[in-house]
């Protein structure tokens, strides 16, 4: 028997395992590409619904190798005529759409939102991202419209607040002839990326009812004013564009449900009480105002959450002092299971600010994942301490550390102006300065460490890394680039697996 004398439902099931997560319209992928084999298979695919239902159009921002998301050089869908084929196949099938369209093909943007709005029961989870012409926002929290199967939704749309000139309208839909409730109910998933504030005030969303949160605002203060109606928030992840902003006094906000919080730096912990958190990153504590550990351990002491909290992520934005408080801050915590710090920036906490936190068998007792990278001077002791206390915390009797990734950096110039090679350096010199972390950890060392993960049963990945100036892309993230790193032990911890949070919230997926 050939695979063509098969059932045609037998190869819808076999078909549909061909599909990648999110297919593009293009004839070296399914669906298309096994419409082109024979007219059976032509027959089979155009009569399966589910091989349309999912489509990713107009070549979406794609992930580069360091996990940095940017524009390929021609996304946008150009037409509409693949969606038209698309949506004439799909049947009654619930849609996981993305739709892209480029910011100078407007011409194109009215027709896609009118074609997908005739399909609007049809709607699971959809992505749209639309230039500034159009504000799909309106046209779906402004009419008749009822989504019925629509569980998740991704808005981006930077200049939809060009209508809007009040961010202290009420988050109510306004104009619409149905309530929020009505016309989303199901909603549960909103993402609202780079959304200026006057954005998060009248858009006519069903914010009680949602589980989870993705947006962005101007201010501390604007996440405040899109919290208080989202009181079944299990996840919220809020990015706001003055780091130094902090919210204005008010009354405590208690959020009983939510279990995900990032943010853009502490500014907003202050006014906020989550007795169920169980994740908490904070992309960058920012040395302005009150101490940042001090404003974490706060936020533990008043939400009850110490026992709750199995993750935790920090990282430095802005030059000052670390305090001893994070060390007080992890006494806290005897939950927590994940811990990544990124110091880098080239702030007074180098590799020595680890060692009585690690030596302490009371002090992070179930930690199973550490993520560390800071900066290494030449202290000769630095990484020897750091190596024996590492030694002391898998020796205790049922240890729980299971991953670590130890990333030690040269000191970066924004410290040391002296230094850091000037333009009118010579080349040679200033290919030296950007090789110095080739000399940071000694061969010794390096196997004292392979033995450690060896003998621990530790996945390990120890990394000497280029001091942060010099090598960081347009938006100052951190390049991981192969030329920047020099991996010294992996014992298999190749790839991202290493940084991937596994605490209870990340593993129930509650975006799913």
């Amino acid at each position: 028997m050939s695979i063509s004398d098969l059932a045609p439902e037998t190869l819808q099931l076999i078909f549909g395992e061909t599909l990648f997560q999110c297919p593009v319209p293009s004839l070296r992928q399914a669906p298309l590409l096994l419409a082109q084999i024979c007219h059976i298979w032509r027959e089979v695919t155009i009569d399966t619904p589910s091989l349309w239902a999912t489509c990713c159009f107009g070549a979406p921002p794609v992930r580069s190798s360091v996990g940095q998301r940017r524009r390929s050089a021609s996304w946008g869908i150009k037409n509409i005529q693949l969606l038209e084929l698309w949506l004439s196949r799909v049947g009654k099938q619930t849609l996981r759409y993305e739709v892209y369209i480029s910011p100078h093909r407007e011409d194109v943007a009215l027709e896609v939102v009118s074609l997908l709005l005739q399909h609007v029961q049809q709607w699971g989870d959809i992505a749209l991202d639309f230039p500034a012409i159009v504000l799909p926002e309106s046209m779906l929290t402004q009419s008749d419209h009822v989504f019925t199967n629509l569980t998740k939704l991704t808005l981006n749309n930077a200049s939809v607040a060009a209508g809007f000139n009040s961010p202290n309208q009420s988050l109510q839909s306004t104009g619409s002839w149905l309530t929020p409730e009505q016309s989303f109910p199901v909603l549960r998933h909103l993402n609202l990326p780079y959304m200026p504030r006057p954005a998060l005030g009248p858009l006519g969303f069903p914010w009680s009812q949602l589980s989870s949160l993705q947006c962005s605002g101007w201010t501390a203060d604007d996440g405040v004013v899109v919290l208080l109606p989202c009181v079944s928030l299990q996840k919220f992840t809020y990015r706001w564009s003055i780091p130094g902003s902090s919210p204005r006094a008010m009354p405590v906000h208690r959020l009983p449900l939510l279990r995900y919080l990032q943010l853009t730096n502490q500014a907003l912990l202050a006014v906020l009480s989550l007795p169920a958190l169980t994740h908490l990153h904070l992309q960058g504590v920012v040395r302005q105002g009150p101490d940042p550990f001090d404003v974490v351990r706060e936020l533990v002491s008043r939400s009850s959450c110490g026992d709750t909290l199995e993750s935790l992520t920090l990282n430095e934005e802005a030059a000052g002092g670390i305090p001893d408080t994070l060390y007080q801050l992890l006494q806290q915590l005897p939950a927590l299971t994940y811990l990544s710090l990124n110091f880098d920036r080239g702030l007074p906490l180098g590799l020595p600010t680890m060692v009585p936190i690690l030596s302490d068998p009371g002090c992070l007792a179930h930690l199973r994942t550490f993520v560390f990278r800071a900066w290494m001077d030449d202290d000769p002791d630095a990484l020897p301490s750091l190596l024996e206390a590492f030694k002391k915390r898998v020796q205790v009797t049922n240890s729980a550390l299971e991953k670590v990734a130890l990333t030690v950096q040269a000191r970066p110039s924004v410290v040391t102006p002296p230094a850091s090679p000037p333009d009118h350096y010579p080349a040679a010199q200033s290919a030296e300065y950007l090789a110095r972390h080739l000399q940071l950890v000694s061969p010794l060392i390096v196997e004292e460490f392979r033995t450690l993960a060896l003998n621990a049963g530790l996945r390990l990945r120890l990394v000497a890394a280029r001091p942060t100036d010099g090598f960081r892309d347009g938006n100052g993230q951190f390049v991981n680039r192969e030329e920047d790193m020099d991996i010294l032990v992996d014992t298999g911890m190749t790839g991202e697996a290493l940084y991937r949070c596994a605490c209870t919230f990340c593993l129930s997926d509650v975006d799913a």
